[in-house]
């Protein structure tokens, strides 16, 4: 049997609206209200893959829950950032905290939103522009008012709780492994991954072209998300999937390790670039560059870049990946020590040729 540890507690009026190093830490105690504390959490959910369970209970002694498959914390250089899974259909409270995935967490001294949400309803949370959950708000209070899904007439809480239970192992190793194990596939599907039997790994699956892509890198047509981000921006990942991202190194590194010795020409995976160009009479042109091999290293190796062949058949004009590789990753990793030396041919792109390859806009990179 699988058990639950609690992570947070409200039972009493104790006040939540404290600092962020209280939060840091943890406070309260296990008997009464409590709050674990973040960097005990991310801990957790580090090394493990947890399923969240939210419990809500009124004076009359009823009770709600909402269940979500997958739940972690990003480490203190994210601000603690929450990462979510799917809310489960046999949950009874409605869903009321994938609004705030992939936000960081504040308090009243570190109020990550534009709106100073978190001073106006004062409560350390995950909160993205405002909320829709914030079970660390005022207590006791209306349960309509800490978790927004909940109907008004279930009344005052008498209890909130959250707590973790070690999740059921996950075989996918990556899209390609889970397009045999998900029965109904949309374009897109967004699922978990563990590559090392580690935390779970949130990616964006793509079934065309055969497929088991695994998409790490995706901007939208006509977007202003940055892509000019910090060393630890770039580490552990940015933006959301299924949107404006970057899947993060650590977690380049997980998925390309698998299967064992990596070759030199970058191991058993495939990559492939997509461009959007805009050609005459602003006809979209899609472009694909395939490459044979592709492998990042881990952090000890600052992330060092190997990758194959340029594949027959890509739609993309050849072109030197050392001056692609600004355009796929942070800037410490366009390195000329990270292509294999067989690329470095006289077929090389001229510098028009590269011009016209940087005005395009890279949509997605994606690994099969």
């Amino acid at each position: 049997m699988r058990c639950r540890q609690v992570i947070q507690r409200r039972i009493s009026a104790v006040s939540f609206n404290l600092k962020w190093d209280d939060y840091r830490v943890g406070f309260g105690a296990r008997n009464d209200s409590f709050w674990l504390g973040n960097e005990w959490l991310y801990r957790m959910t580090s090394r493990r893959r947890y399923e969240l369970r939210v419990e809500l209970s009124n004076k009359e002694l009823s009770t709600r829950f909402a269940d979500y498959d997958y739940f972690a914390i990003g480490n203190a250089s994210t601000n603690y950032a929450l990462r979510l899974g799917d809310y489960q259909p046999q949950s009874t409270a409605g869903d009321a905290l994938s609004y705030h995935r992939d936000s960081p967490f504040s308090t009243i001294d570190n109020d990550y939103t534009s709106t100073s949400c978190c001073l106006t309803y004062p409560g350390g949370w995950w909160f993205n522009e405002c909320y829709t959950s914030n079970l660390n708000y005022r207590f006791p209070d209306k349960a309509s008012n800490l978790w927004l899904a909940i109907e008004e007439q279930f009344g005052v809480l008498r209890m909130v709780q959250m707590s973790l239970r070690r999740a059921k192992p996950l075989l996918d190793g990556d899209c390609s492994e889970a397009q045999t194990r998900l029965a109904s596939r949309t374009l897109t599907d967004v699922t978990y991954v563990t590559p090392d039997n580690g935390p779970a790994i949130r990616v964006q699956c793509d079934w065309t072209s055969g497929g088991g892509w695994t998409v790490f890198r995706h901007n939208l047509p006509n977007s202003s998300f940055q892509f000019s981000r910090s060393w630890s921006d770039y580490q552990n990942g940015f933006g959301g999937t299924g949107h404006n991202f970057w899947l993060g190194n650590n977690n380049l590194h997980r998925l390309t390790a698998q299967g064992g010795k990596v070759r030199r020409d970058g191991g058993s995976y495939m990559v492939r670039v997509e461009m959007e160009a805009k050609g005459r009479k602003s006809r979209k042109r899609v472009l694909r560059a395939d490459y044979n091999g592709f492998f990042v290293g881990d952090e000890k190796a600052e992330y060092r870049l190997m990758v194959g062949h340029y594949m027959p058949g890509s739609t993309a004009l050849y072109f030197n990946p050392r001056l692609a590789s600004p355009r796929l990753a942070s800037p410490r990793l366009a390195s000329p020590r990270l292509a294999s030396p067989r690329l470095a041919s006289p077929r090389l792109a001229s510098p028009r040729l590269a011009s016209q390859l940087n005005s395009t806009q890279l949509n997605s990179t994606q690994l099969n």
